[in-house]
């Protein structure tokens, strides 16, 4: 009888070292993915503090609405992440902006050269939205990681 209770005593310690191991495991593993979150929304913040844009130009013709962008910030901004909405500001009511997708055509927006996919820093880009929106339009330039530029095109 003396036995089996040593034995029962054995399997329960063993049984609480098992739980005990797993549970640790878990946190480990918890705090680590945490950390690593942690660090990426650094780096994203980061990243989105150095980033900064200027709209030098904007003039329009009969479809076309040309920007000139200066990249004032101090990282590269990649291309293919930036959003182009253009919302009309008159007549009132104001209609919500919208989104104007990249590519080539009416309804469009790209760059010169075309075949440009990363903005450096003080480098000058020239966007050239065309457009059914007749202006007055207020155009909105975003990045990325969220930041925007906004100014009002007018009739020329």
């Amino acid at each position: 009888m003396a036995f089996a209770s040593i034995i029962a005593s054995a399997i329960g310690i063993l049984l609480l070292i098992i739980t005990a191991y797993v549970l640790v495991g878990g946190v480990l593993t918890t705090t680590q993915i945490a950390m690593n979150a942690q660090s990426d929304m650094t780096a994203v913040h980061m990243q989105m503090l150095g980033t900064s844009f200027a709209i030098s130009s904007a003039a329009n013709s009969s479809s076309d609405i040309r920007l000139t962008l200066v990249n004032s910030g101090s990282e590269q901004i990649d291309i293919n992440d930036i959003n182009v909405f253009l919302q009309r500001s008159q007549p009132t009511p104001v209609l919500a902006p919208v989104l104007i997708p990249k590519g080539s055509g009416p309804g469009r927006w790209s760059v010169d050269p075309s075949t440009k996919v990363q903005w450096r820093p003080t480098e000058e880009l020239n966007l050239t939205v065309t457009s059914e929106i007749i202006p007055p339009v207020v155009i909105q330039v975003t990045t990325g990681n969220g930041f925007s530029r906004i100014t009002e095109v007018t009739v020329p």
